[in-house]
């Protein structure tokens, strides 16, 4: 007869640590040198709560053209689980390749190899899922019009 123990007495009861968020040195080549020289050189940029950026610079000199003033960007986000970007309007078309962790919007839901592309005039509200960050690479073709209080906040910065 085979001996019968209480399972639920031998279960690990410890909360589920989430995972390790993916780190520049893991990206392929030649995203993961840039993605490196990007942090140590400007470092990563709040977002929002919980967001952050990392901007890379597709040229040389990473200091010839400053992100904010190129309308087109590629930038590395993560986002921590059960945090959110602030919803937005895309004044131009964004791709967005998911690279690790999940996150959703309206219109579905995003991991690891999915690519979402917004097109221009498009809204949403990324949200970061339980577990690990979600972290993707991101290519927009111009800046993005936040909605609600800090649409408004965005626009009176950008009429001074």
């Amino acid at each position: 007869q085979i001996d019968q123990t209480d399972q639920s007495a031998t279960q690990n009861t410890d909360p589920v640590k989430p995972k390790r968020p993916m780190a520049l040195f893991d990206l392929p080549h030649p995203l993961g040198p840039m993605a490196v020289r990007a942090a140590v050189e400007t470092g990563w940029h709040f977002a929002a709560p919980g967001v952050r950026s990392l901007n890379i610079p597709l040229l040389a000199d990473a200091s010839a053209v400053p992100v904010h003033d190129d309308p087109s960007a590629v930038q590395i986000i993560q986002i921590d689980a059960d945090r959110a970007i602030p919803r937005h309007n895309h004044t131009a078309r964004e791709w967005t390749l998911v690279l690790s962790g999940t996150f959703s919007d309206e219109a579905g839901k995003y991991g690891p190899g999915d690519l979402l592309i917004m097109d221009a005039g498009k809204t949403h509200r990324p949200v970061g899922h339980a577990g690990a960050a979600c972290v993707a690479l991101v290519l927009s073709e111009g800046p993005l019009a936040f909605t609600g209080v800090l649409g408004f906040l965005q626009r009176a910065v950008n009429r001074l």
